[in-house]
């Protein structure tokens, strides 16, 4: 009876150390679960950040490899009148004081001289002035037409074989 006593305390060990290792597994399993997930997170993370850091990375060489940007200024040339309000001046700005100085620093020549004393008005009241005056002289539809018919009309004549001159007609 000792002995099947002592078979029976071994057996409950053996049981009890096996469900102390099935709990230690299992306890070992989740935390490898656990750590796991979290290095994926981890990984996700960085790849989040990497990605983004290369993408900034990448604006950057292209900031610098682009030409510098040349402001386009108006000379009084009918058919660069609408790009150059366009482009120039109400793009950069909502501000009329800040407009009416554009108008002036970017203007050249005839336009210029007929918009420069709109400078000692009130901001708001120059800014109208001065533009409505360059409207009037240069941006009016009719006139920007006329300009490129003329331009058609009045141009260099067409040579035969000369692909280069049509082609520069017809755009």
């Amino acid at each position: 009876m000792k002995l099947r006593n002592q078979e029976l305390e071994k057996r409950i060990e053996l049981e009890d150390e096996t469900v102390h290792v099935t709990m230690c597994a299992s306890s070992k399993e989740r935390k490898t679960e656990q750590i796991s997930s979290g290095i994926q997170q981890v990984k996700a993370t960085l790849l989040t950040r990497a990605s983004e850091a290369e993408v900034v990375a990448y604006a950057v060489e292209q900031h610098f490899d682009l030409p510098k940007r040349e402001v386009q200024c108006f000379n009084g040339n009918l058919k660069s009148y609408s790009s150059f309000i366009q482009i120039t001046i109400k793009r950069k700005t909502t501000d009329n004081q800040a407009r009416l100085i554009y108008l002036t620093q970017f203007c050249d020549g005839l336009a210029k001289n007929v918009i420069q004393h709109y400078t000692v008005l009130d901001a708001d009241k120059g800014y109208v002035l001065a533009s409505g005056i360059l409207l009037k002289r240069s941006g009016q539809n009719y006139m920007v037409a006329r300009s490129f018919i003329d331009e058609l009309l009045n141009g260099s004549r067409l040579f035969p074989r000369d692909s280069t001159a049509l082609i520069y007609l017809v755009q």
